[in-house]
């Protein structure tokens, strides 16, 4: 405890200050979304990218929301690139594991959401991920609109499947 104490106070007589920035790596299959998500993101609308407009390897965006600039890494899902993009898993960074709607399956299981884990787990372990659900308008049951509340009822088998699929990763 006394050691802590003197750490800030050291950070406190040295001028410490607060960090406004962050990096958020948004990765999934290829088609999850992830661009057309980062876009919004930026644009504060939907603007939803064509599949010729696909990432290759790796785009990396700057944020400014709010005070914080964020450095968004948008990380290509197909096979192929894997290998190239694992020196980019970083521990500290924000991961949002993107999963679309219509591939919430075991058939698919390892395609959207084990192998992204496991290459979490071996490179940035204890990393913060959080789940997108994107495709929202291919969630089963259909939604009765793509109003939030409608939505949200109509993702909860979706979520209960990512969740017990999570946890007994």
């Amino acid at each position: 405890l006394a050691a802590i104490r003197r750490y800030h106070a050291d950070l406190d007589a040295h001028g410490g200050a607060i960090s406004r920035k962050c990096k958020m790596t948004l990765f999934g299959s290829g088609e999850a979304g992830k661009s057309s998500t980062l876009r919004g993101m930026k644009y504060g609308e939907p603007r939803p990218y064509g599949i010729d407009e696909r990432t290759v390897q790796l785009d990396i965006w700057t944020l400014l929301l709010g005070e914080v600039v964020v450095s968004a890494w948008d990380f290509a899902g197909q096979p192929q690139y894997a290998a190239g993009q694992q020196q980019y898993l970083v521990a500290g960074a924000l991961y949002l594991l993107l999963v679309p709607a219509h591939k919430v399956n075991d058939a698919e299981y390892d395609e959207v959401l084990g192998r992204w884990l496991d290459v979490l787990q071996a490179r940035a372990p204890g990393a913060i991920v959080q789940l997108v659900i994107s495709h929202s308008d291919k969630l089963e049951p259909k939604p009765a609109s793509l109003e939030p509340e409608a939505l949200a009822a109509a993702a909860v088998p979706t979520i209960a499947w990512l969740r017990g699929k999570v946890a007994a990763h």
